[in-house]
């Protein structure tokens, strides 16, 4: 296992091996680290593979596009930490643990696919966004800093909208 970290503030996609120190993108068995002190966008366009991923530079933007899944191959713990910056989410993550302590969440469209979210699940300001629920989710801490458990579930895939400071979950096609 190596630790990998992004080291282009220019910004650049996950798996442009010279974007990473040391060189080569990250592999299933790599940590993905976005650390470095600036303003830039790590783009994930791609089924992209890390063991786990960490977010801690607080003007980095992790974007998971459209076209995109981060795909955590830690079996026993499969986690994605963001602890600054923001989570850019059109693409996927699936049957990952998500823990925020203090990231914002740009809903883009995304889909998050029997998940577990520890910690506020929280938009970016002024984001108006959908995210889909597909099998599932389960958030803990749900509001701000109290301590909790909320289970989210639909039959199959549902939406997750963030309007106006609230959160409404509805069945695909309902909200």
């Amino acid at each position: 296992m190596t630790a990998k970290t992004f080291t282009n503030t220019a910004g650049g996609t996950w798996d442009t091996g010279t974007n990473w120190r040391p060189t080569g993108g990250p592999g299933g068995a790599d940590d993905a680290i976005i650390n470095v002190a600036g303003t830039y966008t790590v783009t994930i366009d791609a089924a992209d593979p890390a063991n786990t991923a960490t977010l801690s530079s607080a003007g980095a933007t992790l974007l998971i596009a459209a076209s995109g899944q981060l795909l955590l191959d830690n079996a026993t713990a499969p986690v994605l930490a963001l602890e600054a910056g923001t989570l850019d989410l059109a693409g996927i993550l699936t049957g990952d643990t998500i823990v925020n302590t203090g990231a914002a969440l740009r809903m883009s469209g995304g889909t998050l696919d029997g998940v577990v979210w520890d910690g506020p699940l929280n938009g970016d300001a002024g984001s108006f966004g959908i995210l889909d629920i597909k099998d599932g989710i389960t958030v803990n801490n749900a509001v701000g800093n109290a301590p909790g458990r909320r289970a989210i579930s639909t039959p199959a895939i549902g939406r997750l909208s963030r309007r106006r400071r609230e959160c409404v979950v509805a069945p695909e096609g309902k909200g």
